[in-house]
């Protein structure tokens, strides 16, 4: 939804039309333009605790991906690009990397990673729709809420202490040595009390 502010210029005698040009130049640039529904199509997707970027994991099992965060450095365009389309009141939000078929993020609620966190998935095979729906609201600070329609809970970055590891490589300035680094987990909150919807459940989408 934009909004869009215009002003009438007025003309007083031995003004100069030039100025009054320039002036509504000026008033037209600095038009402002209040935006409530994120970016669609192809779009980034960051949370802003961590400053790291949601992208498909590793294979939980033979239908369905993990969901993670890790730095813009270590991941490939196309593993943090996303696709974010409007579908009725809410969104769905699918990755962009080459599968037999698109694969949506969504929330399994049979499965949880502790009784506080449910977990969240890219799969192309659901029995539900509206738990691959996502309703999401902008803050006043420019940043959106991500919460999924059926089960009512928030996607977030769990802390660190949920990280997985995900993968090794030799270090380049010592052949014998090996780095290892792990990556964050994305989840929905299902605890009893409500989020206070701190950075962590607070994320930045904007257009690849």
């Amino acid at each position: 939804m934009n909004s869009t502010h215009t002003a009438s210029i007025i003309y007083h005698h031995g003004d100069s039309p030039t100025m009054h040009s320039a002036v509504a130049i000026v008033l037209f640039l600095a038009v402002v333009q209040v935006r409530t529904d994120p970016p669609t199509g192809c779009v980034y997707i960051e949370n802003v605790a961590y400053r790291r970027f949601l992208f498909p994991g590793n294979y939980h099992n033979l239908y369905n991906r993990n969901v993670n965060y890790d730095n813009w450095e270590r991941l490939s365009k196309s593993s943090k690009n996303w696709s974010l389309e409007s579908f009725e009141k809410a969104f769905l939000i699918h990755s962009t990397e080459i599968e037999l078929a698109p694969m949506y993020l969504y929330a399994q609620k049979s499965l949880q990673l502790d009784k506080d966190r449910g977990q969240v998935f890219t799969s192309a095979m659901f029995y539900n729709p509206r738990s691959l729906q996502w309703k999401i609201d902008k803050l006043r600070n420019g940043y959106y809420t991500i919460r999924n329609e059926e089960s009512k809970e928030y996607l977030y970055a769990a802390e660190r202490k949920y990280d997985v590891s995900y993968g090794c490589q030799q270090d380049g300035n010592n052949q014998s040595a090996i780095y290892c680094w792990t990556i964050g987990t994305v989840c929905t909150w299902k605890g009893k009390t409500s989020p206070e919807l701190g950075f962590e459940f607070q994320w930045a989408i904007t257009s690849c």
